[in-house]
Parts: C-alpha cells; structure tokens; sequence
C-alpha cells in the first residue's frame, strides 16, 4: 500500500501536467488559469463551511450517546476535498470533487473500514460511565456532633429582628 501511494505522489505531478496542458491548448491559458484560480476559491470555501458543518454534526452525534465515525470521516473527506481544491491542477479537482459525492464516500468508509479489520490492528474501546453525566467535585465532611471544632467554620449568624429591608 505504501508503495502505491509513494508511486501515486510521483506521477500525480505528470499527470497534472499533462492535463494542464491538453486544457490550455483547448480552451487557451486564460480561461486555463481562471478555472483553475476559481476552484481554489472554492476550495476556501468549502474548507470553512465544511469544517462548521462537520463540527455541528460531530456534536448532534454525540450528545444522542454515538461515536461520530461517519461524521469525522465524512468531514475529513471535505478537509481532504477542500485541501485538492487548494492545489493547483485538474487531476487534483476531479478527486476533490469525487470525495464530496456521498456514495463515493460510503464507499470510501466502508473499503477502508473493511481494509481496518482485515488488518487486524484496529480496537475502538469506550471507557467511562455511559449512564449519565460524570460530576466532579470536592467534598469536606462536617460532623454535627462537634460544634466546637476549630477548624470548623463558624454557622452565618440570623438576621437580627429589628433588621429593615433597604
């Protein structure tokens, strides 16, 4: 797999070129340019409206008490979209443009979900009380018994009977 990637990072670049080119003699390198200029732009874009969705969901998720698998994948699939869309090349936007499509997404989880427990080295592990909400706190305990503790603090006094209201 790592050889795959490695090879994809080498000829990503060719590729980019090749195609940058067969666009600009077709279209002209203005247009060529713009094109490419504007879905930069649109990869600003979607990296911040993204980020907040993806945010908001995370959270919807786990206050109804369920781990946000889909909702983090999903949301690295637009960071990973947005990030494409920030590089310069067609190759690149095409790829961009494919993670935002739901199906190919599902599909996506779903290989690399089963490429994870072929693998055999993933755990998910839930630790904690999932019956309610954790309180943390500090207690001191007061016996009744003893009022004449020294480090006790001393009772508030009642108000005096000829006190007004102000």
């Amino acid at each position: 797999m790592t050889a795959l990637v490695l090879i994809a990072l080498i000829l990503m670049p060719f590729a980019e070129i090749a195609v940058f080119i067969q666009i600009g003699e077709r279209f002209g390198s203005g247009p060529t340019l713009a094109a490419v200029a504007l879905a930069a732009a649109a990869g600003v874009l979607v990296l911040r409206h993204q980020g907040l969705a993806t945010v908001r969901q995370v959270r919807e998720s786990l206050d109804a008490g369920r781990f946000p698998v889909a909702e983090l994948f999903d949301g690295a699939c637009s960071l990973a979209a947005g990030a494409l869309l920030l590089i310069p090349g067609f190759v690149t936007d095409a790829l961009a443009l494919a993670l935002f499509v739901p199906p190919v997404r599902r599909w996506l989880r779903q290989w690399i979900a089963r490429r994870l427990k072929a693998s055999g080295r993933v755990e998910v592990r839930r630790a904690g009380n999932t019956a309610g909400p954790i309180i943390d706190g500090d207690y001191e305990r007061v016996d009744a018994a003893d009022p004449g503790d020294p480090g006790r603090p001393a009772p508030p006094l009642p108000p005096k009977s000829d006190d007004k209201p102000r």
